[in-house]
């Protein structure tokens, strides 16, 4: 009796030890951890999140451990009637939106209830070239397209599967930043049966076709159709060989028939375009697929100066760009009047693009050295200037320097060229500034139009004189209100100093009055050479900024032989 319970008790001891996963939520225990996971997907299936739910069905609350429970609730979901959400595995219909369960039954749908006849052909051909000659023939009749979505490969055949490229549905790639292009997706949010399904035999090499030609659900209209690759091909072969795009554009528009017009007939530049980046035709900015060996290869084809910058981290990127023309027009009109300014959104690196400007002798802006980096502080800058002093063998001492209110650029020049005789302030720049610091430390919206009155009259007040009167009181009524304090702290601390740099008294005959033509040019650049798209590459960033150069260069050399072209 005891050797009994004893050995009972040894039985319950080893199942007890045998028990190893339990349920968090209910505490149930399992032996094995695939029944642990059965239970929390058929039991717990709402209340644990975190449960490994791998198979769900997104429009009923269900969800199974593999594919093949999940595909038997499908068809068990289509025989029950009055339902009012429908499972992620079935198929509706484009015209009525009826679902049904499989495309076969889809079919049947179309054919018994929309009387359309949907017509298949059985074709056999010797090879795959003579199928491929056919395929494009049928696309040029029935205005269609179709593409190869899908293949599986044997011993002794390979299948390949050709769809219309109007079935399916959209699938944004992006953000949803940008909005869908007026004409729309090519896709039409539905099933469209017609399929072509090419059985290759491996041991004759003929083609075995099963060809649905019925479409459902689209219009078959030519501009959402694509180029065909062969056009694509001697489309790509003119732009390699610098044909404009306007001539390319009017050669096709001057060979079109109207009994004989297909997709090429519709083209436009934007397709050029993307011919051109499929391509990879602009060899000129894009060297090689890679970002960084492109603009590598470019930095070593051109001349190149490095120097011992110890303080520049090992990840930090910096690079200075001037070449010749460049620097003459530094050498030359470097003594009068500098801007510099600095940009970003012209990489996907966000380094920054820094351009240093001269004022040439028909006051034109002509950019003199441009400079990509990752960090723009005092000693970036430093670095800079620095390789402008050593291409020069001196240094530069101009009568104006302007710049933003930031005392990098200035801290800079003055440590690596020294003093200059008139700093001033891109008039942009701190009007921008009063008018953020007037939103964030006055709230009354009436003092925050008074004051900028007061420093609107001290800004364009043209005499010396009474501005250095004015100057005072203008502070003493900004003092006299409390709710001012702050905002005259900050006026005084960072302008009243440094008036002689932004007071248009102190700046009449300089010239300048906003950093403008820096800006101008960066414009320029952006929305001209860029053609206003966003830049992702380096390379083509670099490629654009010496086209401009070099048309600056020839804009310059055109007015001085034959004088300003104005056209009323």
């Amino acid at each position: 009796m005891l050797k009994a319970k004893a050995g009972e008790g040894a039985k319950m001891e080893n199942r007890n030890k045998s028990v190893k996963y339990v349920c968090k939520i209910c505490e149930k225990t399992f032996t094995v951890k695939s029944n642990l996971k059965r239970h929390v997907l058929k039991v717990h299936v709402d209340s644990m999140s975190t449960a490994p739910q791998k198979c769900i069905c997104y429009h009923c609350p269900k969800a199974y451990a593999n594919k093949y429970n999940l595909i038997r609730h499908v068809f068990k979901c289509n025989n029950r009637g009055n339902r009012t959400q429908r499972c992620s595995k079935e198929v509706k219909c484009i015209l009525c939106n009826k679902y049904t369960g499989l495309k076969i039954n889809l079919l049947k749908h179309y054919s018994l209830d929309h009387d359309i006849n949907i017509t298949t052909q059985n074709l056999q051909f010797a090879s795959f070239l003579e199928f491929e000659a056919w395929k494009d023939q049928i696309e040029k009749d029935t205005v269609s397209k179709y593409v190869r979505h899908d293949s599986i490969k044997s011993n002794d055949r390979i299948i390949y599967y050709y769809r219309c490229h109007r079935d399916g549905f959209y699938q944004s790639k992006g953000k949803h930043i940008r909005h869908l292009k007026l004409k729309g997706t090519n896709k039409i949010d539905g099933y469209c049966p017609s399929k072509i399904d090419a059985t290759v035999i491996n041991t004759t090499g003929e083609v075995h076709v099963l060809f649905l030609r019925t479409h459902v659900g689209h219009t078959m209209d030519l501009g959402k159709i694509p180029l065909k690759k062969s056009d694509r091909k001697l489309l790509a072969f003119k732009i390699s060989q610098k044909v404009p795009f306007d001539e390319i554009i009017n050669t096709v528009k001057d060979n079109f028939d109207h009994n004989n017009y297909g997709r090429i007939h519709l083209l436009t530049r934007k397709d050029l375009f993307n011919i051109e980046q499929l391509y990879n035709l602009n060899k000129e900015s894009v060297r090689h697929a890679n970002d960084c060996i492109s603009v590598e290869s470019w930095v070593i084809q051109s001349r190149e100066q490095d120097g011992d910058y110890r303080e520049l981290l090992e990840n930090d990127f910096l690079l200075v760009i001037m070449n010749d023309g460049q620097l003459e027009a530094l050498k030359k009109y470097g003594s009068d009047c500098l801007c510099i300014d600095g940009t970003h959104g012209l990489n996907a690196y966000n380094f920054q693009l820094t351009t240093l400007m001269v004022l040439d002798d028909l006051r034109q802006g002509f950019p003199c050295i441009f400079a990509f980096s990752n960090r723009s502080d005092t000693y970036v800058m430093t670095v800079i200037f620095s390789v402008i002093k050593k291409l020069l063998c001196k240094e530069i001492s101009p009568k104006m320097f302007m710049s933003d209110m930031d005392e990098t650029f200035y801290k800079a020049w003055c440590e690596v060229m020294g003093a200059v005789d008139v700093r001033l302030f891109c008039v942009w720049h701190f009007i921008k500034a009063w008018k953020k610091n007037l939103n964030t430390k006055i709230r009354d919206t009436e003092k925050q139009k008074y004051t900028y009155k007061i420093l609107r009259m001290l800004l364009e007040e043209p005499d010396k004189v009474t501005f250095e009167k004015i100057l005072p009181a203008c502070l003493k009524d900004l003092y006299a209100d409390p709710e001012l304090h702050n905002f005259a702290n900050y006026f005084k601390e960072y302008y009243v100093e440094n008036r002689k740099s932004w007071a248009y008294c102190y700046r009449q005959h300089a010239g300048l009055n906003t950093n403008m033509h820096v800006e101008r040019m960066h414009k320029t650049l952006k929305y001209i050479y860029l053609k206003g798209q966003t830049v992702r590459r380096l390379d083509k960033a670099i490629s654009a900024l010496m086209k401009m150069v070099r048309d600056k260069l020839f804009e310059h050399l055109t007015i001085l032989n034959k004088g300003n072209v104005f056209i009323t």
